[in-house]
């Protein structure tokens, strides 16, 4: 599974020296809101599409689910610059500013990516919005572009259905993070000395289920992968499960452990 970058990668050599590996999700943890969400929203918001439960029932992937809402408000004449005021009006998490400075200050160790089931141009809205950019090695996420007179079209980020029951068959953050891991293990011949997942949802489980026993996930306290770790981990949980309610937890928890994580 190729990697697909918004950033630059940092060079190799450079790559080569850091010994940890940061994972960020986006919607609901970077920033306090989910942007798929708010676009679903908008239609009620406008008052002028059908409600966004429909896509929902969708099971040929969240690119197409998008691409059809984002249709609907297409056909309603919901411009880009209203598209736009939507994803920009979401802030960032509170206290995370805090998270991206101990990143810029650790970025010699750290590698640092995003992996997110938004899309690359919501993201890159708020990535510059927000002048975050340097924090990240890269980001991965669905492909998004604008067609001429047309709407905001989607991509799918794998290019075969995944079976899995928890991310949608589009884009499995397990089966990313997996591939992450041994494609970068394979090409810098040495392993992660540990690798920190952060994240809210249900897909982020999926993900935190690749992670091993000395690894970290830190998940949202009262959000969906929260809840389901204290319902039921499973045998497959092996990771250390760390809460966070805000941006200052998050710095607190990386810089209490990264030194030791090495």
């Amino acid at each position: 599974m190729a990697a697909k970058p918004i950033s630059a990668d940092t060079p190799q050599a450079q790559q080569a020296k850091k010994e940890i590996l940061l994972i960020f999700d986006f919607d609901n943890t970077i920033i306090d809101k989910n942007t798929d969400s708010e676009i679903i929203k908008a239609q009620n918001l406008y008052g002028k599409c059908l409600s966004g439960k429909r896509y929902l029932k969708n099971d040929l992937g969240w690119a197409e689910t998008m691409s059809l809402a984002l249709a609907d408000l297409h056909q309603n004449n919901i411009s880009q610059k209203d598209i736009d005021k939507i994803i920009e009006d979401i802030p960032l998490t509170p206290g995370f500013e805090t998270v991206f400075e101990f990143i810029r200050q650790n970025q010699e160790k750290c590698e640092c990516i995003m992996l997110s089931h938004s899309n690359s141009y919501f993201i890159d809205l708020l990535v510059k919005k927000y002048s975050i950019g340097d924090c990240f090695d890269s980001i991965h996420t669905y492909e998004a572009e604008w067609m001429k007179d047309a709407p905001l079209l989607v991509k799918p980020y794998h290019p075969f259905l995944v079976n899995c029951q928890i991310c949608p068959p589009d884009f499995c953050k397990g089966v990313f993070v997996e591939t992450y891991r041994e494609q970068t293990e394979w090409s810098r011949d040495m392993k992660w000395k540990n690798i920190f997942y952060v994240g809210d949802g249900a897909a982020d489980f999926c993900a935190a289920l690749s992670l091993q026993c000395h690894e970290h996930v830190l998940t949202r306290t009262g959000y969906s992968m929260h809840m389901r770790l204290l319902k039921d981990k499973g045998d497959k949980f092996k990771a250390n499960m760390i809460e966070w309610n805000n941006g200052h937890d998050v710095e607190k928890i990386l810089k209490s452990r990264i030194d030791d994580a090495i």
